[in-house]
């Protein structure tokens, strides 16, 4: 027989505390996909920021700044991907599965320094860290309204402003957008910042709910993360991602009225981006018409002139 406790509201909710580092992760992680990138990093970078966080309470750091810290290695971490991706030009999963390696055991050796070996965890937060992974807002538990608030900020983020449309742009084709003069490195290297930051709030999360900060805390969110992605409308070839219904009809009404089936397809501020790249069609200049009319004109005044001096000619021998 199934317990009826575990029916319950108040277990169901508090039961999301053990999986919603997950969601918070892939939310951010949507917004890499989507720009053209993948991520798999992440895994580590809960770890590694838990870790700093736990060596900077240890040496007697104030809790505000424990915090910044661990959220500064996530976004750090970040910065990282993004800029030996745009610096070597290699594949985004080839740097980031390096990446994800480099994390564990950067953080594995970090946390000997405070006589944790292996995998075990640095403990002793104080109880006002710690009751954040039992706090409750609005009957509510502190780790789902984070990720409730999170995603909310990244869904304004992607959908209504220009930043948003830019991820789509470039997701699309990222040569092309870097022609048309958009901020192709600057936008994928925000998206891998918010995604080391989300990585860092998980690690925090995680270690306010278990109370130790643990190396392979993230070890189990990798693929559930990705999947997560993948299945909230991601495309994993990039470019393309769950819209809302309004932003679709709104984007219908401006698609041009002709032209090949690619480009009908294409989403039409791309579609403007591409043109604006190569240059609009327009008909010949004025000047360029009438240096072809004279051009013109001149071949058939000498042709006239030539047909006169052979008339000229044939008159002279009559004459004769």
């Amino acid at each position: 027989m199934i317990n009826p406790r575990f029916l319950r509201p108040s277990s169901l909710l508090f039961g999301t505390s053990d999986f919603v580092q997950v969601g918070i992760v892939a939310v951010p992680l949507t917004l890499v996909i989507i720009a053209g990138g993948i991520d798999v990093s992440f895994a580590s970078t809960v770890g590694l920021a838990a870790i700093a966080f736990g060596i900077a309470n240890f040496f007697g750091l104030p809790l505000p700044l424990s915090l910044a810290v661990g959220l500064a290695t996530g976004a750090a971490a970040g910065l990282l991907n993004a800029t030996i991706i745009r610096l070597t030009r290699l594949q985004p999963l080839v740097v980031t599965l390096g990446s994800l390696y480099m994390f564990s055991g950067a953080a594995t050796v970090l946390s000997g320094v405070v006589g944790a070996s292996g995998y075990e965890g640095i403990g002793g937060f104080p109880e006002t860290f710690t009751a954040l992974g039992y706090a409750q807002v609005l009957g509510l538990p502190m780790p789902l309204v984070v990720f409730l608030v999170f995603a909310a900020v990244l869904l304004v983020l992607l959908h209504l402003t220009r930043f948003g449309r830019l991820v789509f742009q470039i997701g699309q084709n990222a040569e092309a957008a870097r022609h048309s003069g958009m901020p192709v490195f600057r936008v994928q290297l925000v998206t891998y910042v918010l995604t080391g930051l989300a990585a860092a709030l998980a690690g925090l999360m995680l270690s306010a709910y278990f109370g130790s900060a643990r190396v392979d805390l993230g070890s189990a969110t990798l693929l559930p993360a990705i999947t997560a992605a993948v299945l909230g409308g991601a495309s994993i070839y990039g470019g393309q991602g769950l819209r809302p219904r309004h932003d679709h009809r709104h984007l219908h009404h401006r698609l041009p009225p002709a032209g090949p089936a690619d480009e009908r397809r294409a989403e039409p501020d791309f579609q403007r981006a591409v043109r604006g790249a190569a240059g609009p069609r327009r008909r010949p200049a004025p000047r360029r018409r009438a240096a072809a009319g004279l051009h013109t004109g001149a071949a058939a005044a000498g042709r006239l002139t030539a047909a006169r001096r052979s008339t000229e000619e044939e008159n002279r021998c009559v004459r004769r």
